[in-house]
């Protein structure tokens, strides 16, 4: 009986390894990642805009057959950064990019479709992206030392959203629209000697603003004598929050300048 049963588990064992390696085979390998939704806002079109980033999983593919649900969607690509071998210098991104990029004339939630292509143009994986066109923003307002100084902060900005003149101490709080939830808020100054300082800060805190100005570091050999610099202090506010439709991080930006120390 004994043996009967140890022949049975046996048997067992064999068939659930034999399973596990078909479903290892069988396992697709990604041919690239992709978020499943983004959000945009509705705004002029630029040639290099990029709303969707495909990182590949492996050399020499490409994006093509970029479609989108609406006319009232434009859809690009804009971007290639392909290679043939893998790029140990690159640990999040080793085998390159392709980026789309967007422009909605209208108001709506549409879909981009494309396809992952190889060298040969043989399709390797299909992608669908939900796409959420509006002009919503996350951050309401930011007050400092008391007063309004921003209203709807755009995320993802390169450049935000700034306010010269202003200078001292004094609470700095942001208030967000309903639906978006505040993470985190760092706020970046400059030393002296013009090295960057970054600092997280909670929502309200008193702060003082920076004195001194970006400097880059001297570059000086017998054919270059260079070192570039801000012309005012700087201060920096990064505010990461949670958006309502995708779930994903995003950062709005806004900058303080004024005469420097240095």
């Amino acid at each position: 009986m004994k043996k009967a049963v140890k022949r049975i588990i046996c048997i067992i064992s064999a068939i659930c390894v034999a399973l596990s390696m078909l479903l290892v085979l069988d396992t697709p390998v990604l041919a690239a990642t992709t978020p499943q939704k983004v959000h945009i806002g509705l705004k002029e079109f630029y040639a290099y805009d990029s709303n969707i980033e495909v990182k590949f999983s492996q050399g020499d593919y490409k994006v093509q057959n970029v479609k989108t649900s609406s006319k009232n969607l434009i859809s690009r690509v804009t971007n290639i950064d392909a290679t043939s071998s893998k790029r140990t210098y690159n640990k999040d991104n080793p085998w390159g990019y392709a980026r789309i990029g967007l422009h909605a004339k209208k108001k709506g939630t549409y879909t981009v479709t494309f396809d992952v292509v190889d060298k040969n143009l043989n399709v390797v994986s299909s992608h669908s992206v939900k796409v959420y066109a509006n002009n919503e923003v996350g951050v309401k307002k930011v007050t400092f030392a008391g007063k309004t100084s921003f209203t709807s902060l755009p995320p993802n900005s390169a450049y935000g959203q700034t306010a010269i003149g202003q200078s001292g101490s004094g609470a700095f709080k942001v208030s967000m629209n309903k639906g978006y939830s505040l993470k985190s808020i760092t706020m970046v100054t400059y030393k002296k000697s013009g090295k960057e300082v970054r600092k997280k800060i909670k929502n309200g805190a008193k702060v003082t603003l920076g004195k001194y100005r970006y400097i880059s570091e001297k570059t000086k050999s017998s054919y270059q004598d260079y070192w570039n610099a801000d012309l005012l202090a700087k201060t920096k506010f990064e505010i990461v929050y949670k958006d309502k439709y995708t779930g994903q991080p995003m950062t709005a930006s806004c900058y303080f300048y004024r005469l420097p120390n240095n």
